[in-house]
């Protein structure tokens, strides 16, 4: 199965861009030492789930790309989006057994969805997908119980 492994935010003015997502979530966003105009983001602890990604200029041969970001507080980080210059484009809406989520706009109209998780759902699901599905009970061959021979 293919993995998302990267992002990038098409950006007119990347500079302004990079202050309104290091300000509504903390992101790190560095200038990459190469021959083009791009800026490496890390998005947080790689330790936990998650993608980085990076802003290019936009140019008009790139589409639009929708990433979802993984908040802790729904409340706190729609306040900050909104606080710096975004808008929510979306009601908030709740999935059970998923998360609390809405879709924004960025200062440049880029879509993107913030979601607080359902407890431990991320986690849950990660591990979920990991294990190997479980055959029926019905199905399951029975094996004799090993029995040591005597000598």
């Amino acid at each position: 199965m293919a993995r998302v492994v990267h992002f990038e935010i098409a950006a007119t003015n990347p500079e302004k861009i990079i202050s309104f997502y290091e300000k509504a979530f903390g992101w790190k966003i560095e200038k990459w030492n190469g021959p083009t105009d791009y800026w490496l983001v890390n998005t947080g602890d790689p330790a936990k789930p998650g993608i980085n990604g990076a802003i290019t200029p936009r140019d008009g041969a790139l589409g639009p790309t929708i990433i979802t970001i993984d908040i802790p507080s729904f409340d706190d980080a729609l306040e900050k989006v909104i606080a710096n210059g975004g808008k929510a484009i979306s009601d908030k809406t709740a999935i059970p057994g998923v998360g609390t989520m809405c879709y924004c706009q960025d200062i440049e109209g880029n879509t993107f969805g913030i979601m607080e998780a359902a407890p431990d759902q991320v986690m849950q699901n990660m591990t979920d997908a990991a294990k190997p599905a479980a055959k029926p009970a019905s199905k399951r061959a029975s094996k004799p119980a090993a029995t040591k021979k005597k000598k």
